[in-house]
This record gives structure tokens, C-alpha cells and sequence, in this order.
């Protein structure tokens, strides 16, 4: 990698941990609903940091959501296929940051 390349990855970076944190921040103060699957996540993982997201099954899945100060939907619009989609986006972020 050369010097060009590697100060374009730090930009990268940086612009990626810019909006990550935005949306952590938003997520706080933004109502969550089911569809918000991804600021869910982010909630999720500042909340549970330490979790292994393998060992996490639907059922806590679904009380950590309702659970999350923000989280404002109905929790009876839960759906098995819903709950994977989101236990799956949230795998995959603990992949992509570490």
C-alpha cells in the first residue's frame, strides 16, 4: 500500500467512525422502531458491549430491544424473521468494527 492509498483508508476510517457515532448519538435521542434495524444495532451494542453475539438468542434479543430507553413500537410487531435480520446486522457489525 502506498502513501496515497493508505492516507485515503485513514480518511475512510475516520469518515466511517464519524457516522457510526452519529448514529449512536441519534440513536439516543431518536425514537426506535422495528424498521430502524440498523440504529437498533448501534443501540444494542452500546448498551451491550461485551455481549457474544453468537450466544444471543431470539427470545433475549427481543427483551433487550423493548428494554432499549428509545425503543418506542409496538413490541407485538416482533417476528421471528424480523429478530434474525436483526441479530444478523448486528453480527455482522461486530465483524466489521471489531
Amino acid at each position: 500500500m502506498n502513501k496515497t492509498e493508505n492516507h485515503q483508508k485513514i480518511v475512510d476510517i475516520h469518515s466511517e467512525m464519524r457516522y457510526a457515532s452519529r448514529m449512536v448519538e441519534n440513536s439516543q435521542t431518536q425514537p426506535l422502531y422495528w424498521e430502524a434495524s440498523y440504529e437498533i444495532v448501534l443501540s444494542l451494542m452500546e448498551a451491550y458491549p461485551e455481549v457474544n453475539v453468537e450466544n444471543v438468542g431470539i427470545e433475549q434479543l427481543y427483551q433487550w430491544i423493548i428494554a432499549l430507553p428509545a425503543f418506542a413500537d409496538d413490541p407485538a410487531l416482533a417476528n421471528d424473521h424480523l429478530l434474525n435480520d436483526i441479530l444478523r446486522e448486528w453480527y455482522e457489525e461486530t465483524i466489521s468494527y471489531g
